[in-house]
């Protein structure tokens, strides 16, 4: 669809009427147009931008002039209708002494345009925010005014070059090892462009990647598999990967791995509650062995600070040797105290040879129902 045809196309035209409430009567009789203003022209009300890669921005300017002997006040302008197009503000070229730049409000503003005078509005088109394929985008932009019931309509459209699409954008590992070599795959399938290849080194930032090629459908799709390094920093884990294609021009295949990269060995619930006497008597300790070169072999947990034979310990296995669970059940009556304590494990680890998991038992109270 060219630009010019954007405003001219009937069901554009009711759309445009449902959005704007269709044409009002004013007090001499006339109606309102929903394209134009009695006081505001507009030097060009579509704007065809030109091609823009997937992933790129570009920006236009609407020229609009106060045609009247009065002033006029613009109390909104958008919505845009689209998150990819902002109008972020309005430029005064000619107030002295070096013009004035008016940031717009969406919610609402109050911006005053004297007798004769030339505004610009400042239009971004951001296709990095369109989240599924897109070739062809276009929308509009309402300026309203006070005392005006209606609105001057700008419009714009723009050809949006997306050789090919990448899915997921982010990588969600979750919770990983340091040394647990993690790692997950991406897609890449042709899109506007067929034939295409991508540019992967063997490794980036200390990942290694590996690229497999197929066909789908007549176009390319490849699956580009990445895998963590030996070790990871400890903490939240956001990186950048940035690839190429072999096409002249085309966007860079960007896409993030995030997660949280933990300690070797960790455990969970990091303090153990129990409440004896509002059915809460059970517990299960979880140990996660995330290094695969080194086997988990928990001893028989034991207790500190608490009477052996109040609780109840079972040893069990998950996964072969990377994940265990410990049941925790308190026997007989609730205590009549607090009771606090540890829970003491061997794990034969050489880096971390021992957990020590605090354990509070919680006894009834006496207003409690």
């Amino acid at each position: 669809m060219r630009g010019s045809e954007i405003g001219e196309s009937p069901k554009t035209a009711l759309i445009l009427f449902l959005v704007l409430g269709g044409c009002q009567q004013e007090q001499g009789g006339s109606p309102h147009s929903l394209f134009s203003h009695p006081q505001l022209e507009a030097t060009q009300r579509v704007i065809h931008l030109d091609p823009i890669p997937f992933g790129e921005s570009r920006e236009a300017f609407y020229t609009l002039t106060n045609t009247s002997d009065k002033s006029i006040f613009i109390r909104r302008v958008g919505p845009t209708g689209c998150s990819c197009a902002s109008v972020p503000e309005i430029i005064f070229d000619s107030r002295p002494p070096v013009g004035e730049v008016v940031r717009i409000d969406p919610s609402g503003c109050r911006v005053e345009m004297m007798p004769g005078e030339e505004a610009r509005i400042r239009l971004i088109l951001d296709t990095s925010r369109y989240r599924e394929p897109i070739s062809r985008s276009h929308g509009s932009v309402p300026v309203w005014t006070e005392g005006y019931e209606g609105a001057l309509l700008l419009e714009w459209g723009a050809d949006i070059w997306t050789p090919f699409w990448l899915e997921p954008w982010s990588l969600q590992l979750g919770s990983i090892g340091a040394m647990e070599n993690a790692g997950g795959s991406v897609s890449i399938v042709g899109h506007d462009t067929e034939d295409f290849d991508v540019l992967v080194p063997p490794s980036m930032h200390g990942w290694k990647l590996t690229k497999t090629k197929v066909r789908r459908e007549g176009a390319n799709l490849y699956m580009i598999q990445i895998e963590a390094p030996d070790e990871l920093p400890l903490g939240p884990l956001h990186q950048e990967f940035v690839l190429h294609s072999d096409l002249q021009g085309a966007p860079p295949i960007r896409f993030w791995v995030q997660g949280l990269v933990e300690p070797n060995l960790s455990w969970s619930p990091r303090r153990i509650l129990l409440l004896p006497g509002r059915g809460r008597s059970s517990a299960e300790l979880i140990v996660h062995n995330r290094n695969p070169e080194i086997p988990l072999r928990l001893s028989p947990p034991s207790l500190e600070g608490i009477p052996q034979d109040s609780l109840v310990m079972n040893l069990g296995e998950y996964r072969g040797n990377r994940k265990h669970g410990i049941q925790i059940h308190w026997e007989g009556p609730p205590p009549a105290e607090d009771v606090e304590g540890w829970i003491l494990v061997e794990t034969g680890m050489e880096d971390f040879p021992s957990l020590r998991v605090p354990i509070l038992v919680i006894a009834p109270r006496e207003n409690q129902p």
